[in-house]
């Protein structure tokens, strides 16, 4: 629930911090604060936005056409309506919207690093999503179109394993009683863990990364 998920961004910063090589005083939190972010430097060219409402498939892509350009290449995740043999009612995300942003827009560096891009932009839904709609879409604007298909590859593999953004699939069937029963109707319901999500050494509090 969110106390877990309040640990998890706890647990979340201090192992970012830790690898960026930058520090962070989390003892000293107070009760009911963020601990404080430092932006890095953000490129002029990468378009990094979380928001509740929908959006359709493709509009990220006229977004990041240029005249130096010569490739697009884009990723869109929509919900499906099964998992493991269960009917899937829809999808609802929750995130740590300031350190998502952060670290989406550090994946955005790192892909530009490797690749000659031009315009990045990444898209992700909170909140529901029913069924068919996108969750999350990211597009890329590079010279040459394998520069571009590489780049969004790499930058949705580590979305997954990076990102803070937590996933809960609600089920077409009954529940347990209990707290997450009235949160969903009644329903039954999941918060789901990325295999490539790599939780933070000695994490017994939280049982699913991100989306």
């Amino acid at each position: 629930g969110k106390l877990r998920r309040r640990v998890a961004k706890t647990q979340f910063v201090a192992v970012s911090m830790a690898g960026s090589g930058e520090h962070a005083e989390l003892g000293t939190e107070r009760a009911g604060e963020e601990p404080e972010i430092t932006e890095p430097p953000v490129h002029p060219d990468d378009l990094v936005v979380l928001t509740s409402d929908p959006f359709e498939i493709g509009s990220l892509s006229r977004l990041v056409v240029r005249s130096d350009t010569g490739a697009v290449a884009s990723f869109s995740g929509t919900t499906r309506d099964n998992f493991g043999g269960k009917r899937v009612l829809r999808l609802e995300y929750e995130a740590y919207e300031a350190m998502a942003v952060l670290e989406i827009r550090r994946i955005c560096t790192a892909a530009r690093a490797r690749w000659d891009l031009r315009v990045i932009a990444v898209t992700h839904r909170t909140g529901l999503v029913p069924i068919g709609e996108p969750s999350i879409e990211i597009a890329i604007s590079s010279p040459h179109r394998r520069d571009g298909l590489e780049a969004v590859h790499f930058a949705i593999d580590e979305l997954k394993a990076r990102v803070p953004i937590w996933k809960k699939e609600v089920y077409d069937e009954a529940g347990p009683a209990g707290a997450t029963a009235s949160e969903t109707g009644g329903l039954a319901a999941a918060w789901k863990a990325n295999a490539e999500w790599a939780p933070p050494a000695g994490d017994t509090e939280r049982s699913s990364g991100p989306s």
